[in-house]
């Protein structure tokens, strides 16, 4: 999978081939700075944490799955800003960071696993269940789009990371990963 990583997603072809997305979601931060910064209503504040996680969220989403928001953004919504599932999703990646890389006491003793003393597993289960519920369409969805490989056939351009983990095959033709590795390393990528 290092290989995979190094060689097909974090390469300097692809990261030309998705330097739109990075330029849009540029245009995206702008807009909504100036445009948030142009309502009453906000008091002409910018909440410069909610706006940089966002950011980060949005830029990551687009790379990884080319869009931006998981269902239609709502009319009302302003200037462009994040969706409900979109603040669930950040909200979720951000708490799966905090206890990824935190420790808690069965780390030290093995047999207290099942126990979840400190609560970790309950909170990670529910943001896998976030996660798997916002990601799992969209990986179904590019699966089915999939084409069957033929001899002689034309390769298709991946048109951002998912596509590059969809089209993986290996040696006879046949897909390399399943759903299971593809929504695990969609997960892993969101939270490193």
């Amino acid at each position: 999978m290092r290989w995979v990583i190094s060689n097909k997603i974090i390469s300097p072809a692809m990261e030309k081939q998705l330097y739109h997305l990075q330029e849009a979601k540029s245009d995206d931060l702008v807009r909504y700075i100036y445009n948030t910064c142009g309502t009453k209503a906000s008091g002409n504040a910018v909440n410069v944490r909610h706006v940089v996680q966002h950011f980060c969220g949005d830029m990551i989403r687009g790379l990884m799955f080319g869009k931006r928001y998981f269902t239609v953004p709502p009319a009302d919504l302003l200037a462009g800003g994040p969706g409900i599932d979109e603040v669930e999703h950040v909200g979720a990646l951000f708490t799966l960071l905090n206890f990824v890389y935190s420790f808690c006491v069965s780390d030290y003793f093995p047999s207290l696993v099942g126990l979840d003393l400190d609560g970790h597993e309950k909170v990670v289960k529910g943001v896998k269940r976030t996660l798997n519920r916002l990601h799992d369409p969209i990986i179904e969805e590019r699966i089915r789009e999939r084409p069957i490989p033929r001899k002689g056939d034309q390769k298709i351009e991946p048109r951002d990371f998912l596509d590059v983990l969809v089209s993986l095959e290996n040696v006879e033709g046949q897909p390399l990963l399943s759903f299971e590795e593809i929504r695990a390393q969609t997960a892993v990528s969101f939270s490193i």
